[in-house]
């Protein structure tokens, strides 16, 4: 199997999973992710970026920190976050 089918047949089980409960996990989940990237859009915001730049590198850093957290998890790799975050500070102070 490809990694690309594998990608594909994860995303479509998470999306199945949630979309169970007639959709409510769905929306919650919507909600707190809606929630998480509205500050992060704020945060950029603040530092003096655009509107569509802010939501851009809003959905840039809270994607790459969920990735991280399901790979740290997967992993059982705190030694992974630490460097994801080291990595993202640095990445911030660029901006």
């Amino acid at each position: 199997m490809t990694t690309m089918l594998k990608r594909d047949r994860l995303i479509e089980a998470t999306k199945t999973l949630l979309d169970k409960e007639g959709g409510q996990l769905a929306q919650l989940a919507a909600q707190i992710f809606q929630v998480y990237l509205d500050w992060a859009e704020t945060q950029f915001l603040l530092l003096g970026k655009t509107e569509p730049e802010a939501r851009d590198l809003a959905i840039d850093l809270i994607s790459s920190l969920q990735g991280t957290y399901v790979l740290t998890a997967s992993f059982r790799s705190p030694e992974l976050l630490e460097r994801k975050l080291q990595r993202l500070e640095m990445w911030i102070r660029t901006l």
